[in-house]
């Protein structure tokens, strides 16, 4: 086999072999989860998972900061949705276009992302708000783009994070202390994506509290 030969078939191998690796992640969480939970204990501002009574067989269950390091959230092919042609849905996407989304209301079987500020304490960041920041896009499918967005009851998107260049290019917002809130998350391509956040927010008494950047693993398979 000459020199040329050999390293295509490495090349093809080593394709292949990252191919399944995403293929076979597996989601750990079934149903609840907060992804972003947001933590202020002892002075120290902290950014991890909230997980709930719904862990996979065997998986330990500690229901305050579980790592998002090597746990993936999955979010399955079949969850599709088709962008609308009204201009309120541009941000998600071109009308036609299709996502794959976790929803924002409870399904029972289905992966339900949220996020919580209940161990941030009343009173120690003014206005009692922080910022969830999006720090980077660490990889992506090319082209592709995540967004975070609520509905209300009429069906109208507020839209709240978008890696997306241009007008809808959100990367950070507010969010209360004491809250425990589900969202829309949607991505436009199958394949890996890993997001950088960290959280920040003015002290009551002064100065600013910062949190490490967090990375977190989504899955569009």
């Amino acid at each position: 086999m000459n020199k040329l030969k050999l390293l295509r078939t490495i090349v093809a191998s080593l394709a292949t072999m990252t191919l399944a690796s995403t293929a076979w992640a597996t989601n750990i969480f079934k149903e609840h989860l907060d992804v972003f939970d947001i933590d202020y204990q002892q002075g120290i501002l902290s950014l991890d998972y909230k997980t709930y009574t719904n862990m996979s067989a065997g998986v330990p269950l500690n229901n305050d900061d579980y790592s998002p390091t090597s746990n993936p959230v999955i979010v399955p092919l079949a969850n599709t949705y088709v962008v609308p042609s009204s201009a309120q849905w541009s941000c998600l996407g071109a009308a036609g276009s299709t996502v794959y989304r976790l929803k924002q209301q409870f399904v029972s079987g289905e992966m339900w992302a949220g996020w919580n500020t209940q161990d941030v304490p009343t009173g120690v960041f003014v206005n009692n708000k922080v910022s969830l920041e999006l720090v980077q896009v660490v990889s992506a499918p090319q082209g592709a783009k995540f967004v975070l967005y609520t509905t209300n009851s009429f069906g109208t998107p507020t839209y709240l994070l978008n890696t997306a260049p241009g007008a809808c290019n959100d990367q950070s917002m507010d969010i209360s202390t004491n809250v425990h809130a589900h969202s829309w998350w949607a991505f436009s391509a199958p394949g890996s994506y890993t997001l950088r956040f960290r959280v920040t927010g003015a002290l009551s008494a002064g100065g600013t509290a910062t949190s490490s950047t967090v990375d977190y693993q989504f899955i569009v398979q």
